[in-house]
């Protein structure tokens, strides 16, 4: 009987720590100088006398949270570039130039397969065609099925560049020049054709019912951000080959956008969304606002906040988005503008979220 009643609240310990925990938002709004979801904000900066307004969703949305710091091995154990998933491993990038890879599913570390890919000194990754590409030495070399690295020839418009989001039919980079704005490319696999529209400092594209959506933030000033419709990359302005980095002043570029094929979805400033990603076939924005970081849709001018997500008085410098079919992965630096390193990265799978900590903890979640 004994045993039977340990494994009985052994059962009953498992089921209470994966639970889903009541959402309640009262540690978010004890923190503010008064409460945000009555408080409406002007559109500073623009002509019109539009309010935007935050308020607390009566249906918060339901997850699955969960926490961890890893410590990555090495001494320059800070990672330089965000994670990507590789073969079924959340391959990371630290400054000593060593990958080091980890299992998605129990954040196992993958030693084996870190030691295939350590034969060189690396400075970059990223994902292109299924394929792992990383930089050394100013070369680039992707890894291939026999699990060696060979010299890899990347298509001329992305040699310089990381694609934020990829699809069967595009490569989607950005470039970004802070407050004086930037741009968001669409490269066409199939023709080589680059096309492209103005889009501020984009950090996150999804795709959905055929639609590619790109959201652009700053935290310049109160910050702002945007979020953009466009239906078919196609009809954007095309990007001839006299309009290159190399070749062009961006504004130049700029000022030969004259589509207008992009629909504004929202375009919001005082609230901050790092990165938008998809749960439930919901648009889900990870936003801040007065230093509290929060889970959020928005509609136009209003906004709901649908999860307090780790209840913390925090807000990330920056973050990307990238889907790898059932998974995305969304990298956060917590630095300042030049500082390129990955303080962060959270795994999403269906209502479940893993948060990552990548070395030490950042916030004390007061």
């Amino acid at each position: 009987m004994k045993k039977y009643t340990l494994l009985f609240l052994f059962i009953l310990f498992i089921s209470s720590a994966f639970a889903q925990q009541p959402v309640t938002f009262d540690q978010m709004v004890s923190r503010m100088t008064k409460p945000y979801h009555e408080d409406t904000f002007p559109r500073k900066f623009f002509p019109r006398d539009e309010k935007y307004t935050i308020s607390l969703s009566d249906q918060p949305l339901p997850l699955v949270l969960k926490d961890t710091i890893i410590k990555t091995p090495g001494r320059c154990a800070r990672s330089i570039a965000g994670a990507v998933l590789f073969r079924d491993n959340l391959v990371i990038l630290s400054a000593s130039g060593r990958f080091t890879c980890y299992r998605p599913d129990d954040l196992s570390r993958n030693e084996e397969f870190e030691k295939k890919l350590n034969t060189k000194i690396w400075c970059s990754h990223q994902i292109l065609n299924n394929q792992l590409i990383a930089q050394s030495a100013e070369q680039p070399f992707y890894f291939t099925a026999a699990n060696t690295w060979e010299t890899y020839k990347a298509p001329a418009t992305v040699k310089e560049t990381t694609p934020l989001y990829e699809d069967e039919d595009y490569f989607c980079y950005s470039e970004c020049h802070g407050e004086w704005g930037g741009m968001i490319y669409f490269f066409d696999k199939r023709t080589g054709s680059t096309y492209f529209t103005g889009a501020g400092c984009a950090r996150s594209v999804l795709k959905k019912a055929g639609k590619y959506y790109v959201l652009s933030s700053l935290r310049h000033m109160s910050g702002s951000s945007d979020l953009v419709e466009i239906a078919d990359p196609r009809k954007l302005s095309e990007c001839a080959s006299e309009m290159s980095y190399g070749t062009m002043r961006w504004m130049d570029r700029k000022a030969a956008d004259t589509a207008k094929h992009a629909v504004s979805v929202f375009d919001v400033y005082g609230l901050v969304v790092h990165a938008i990603f998809s749960i439930e076939d919901r648009f889900i924005s990870l936003g801040s606002w007065r230093q509290q970081t929060f889970l959020c849709e928005i509609d136009q001018d209003m906004t709901t906040i649908v999860h307090p997500f780790f209840n913390e008085s925090f807000s990330p410098y920056s973050a990307s988005t990238n889907g790898y079919g059932e998974i995305q992965l969304v990298n956060i630096s917590t630095g300042t503008w030049n500082d390129t390193y990955v303080a962060i990265t959270l795994i999403i799978k269906g209502n479940k979220i893993t948060r990552i900590t990548w070395n030490q903890p950042l916030f004390d979640g007061e």
